[in-house]
């Protein structure tokens, strides 16, 4: 005669083999609806992005950037343009403010919007000359500006350790680039 495993059978000591089964299964279960529902929310993703890209050529091609035609904007279209080549500002200022050595102070930050982008003005006074280089190479070593040079310098007085007054602007890249 052969001895059968009953696996349904109770334990003395711990779960049941059917409470385990139960278990396992609700598990399996939960992890099953898990990859069904990220799955979905991937493929929507993916169309919706489709779908932008393919708003943003036909905006494009409309202001003939990126192809034939021309012509008159929508509202609409003029708002997805703007986002498309609007610099990513947060991103802007937290480069800019990384990048200031000690010794040099910022007096005033302008940013301004266009279609290729846009352009960052800078305007301080640097304590100490040779900082100025220094400062002009950490702004370039970002990938946010896409042209950084010095529009004017001079000394605020005549001494020898008179702070020199400064005048930095960029090309701020979009955030499509």
């Amino acid at each position: 005669m052969m001895d059968r495993i009953n696996f349904f059978k109770e334990k003395s000591k711990g779960m049941t083999y059917q409470r385990m089964a139960q278990i396992s299964a609700l598990l399996l279960g939960l992890f099953l609806a898990f990859l069904s529902v990220q799955s979905f929310r991937t493929r929507q993703v993916k169309l919706n992005m489709e779908t932008l890209v393919a708003e943003i050529d036909r905006v494009k091609a409309s202001q003939g950037l990126g192809g034939s035609g021309g012509g008159q904007l929508s509202p609409v279209d003029t708002v997805i343009v703007s986002m498309v080549s609007e610099p990513n500002w947060p991103e802007v200022l937290r480069v800019i403010s990384q990048s200031v050595p000690e010794g040099i102070w910022l007096e005033s930050i302008v940013g301004e919007s266009s279609a290729e982008g846009g352009k960052t003005s800078l305007e301080g006074v640097a304590y100490q000359t040779r900082l100025l280089p220094g400062f002009l190479d950490l702004l370039r070593a970002h990938n946010v500006f896409s042209k950084v040079h010095l529009f004017s310098s001079e000394a605020s007085s005549k001494e020898v350790d008179a702070p020199l007054r400064f005048k930095i602007q960029t090309k701020t890249r979009g955030c499509s680039s």
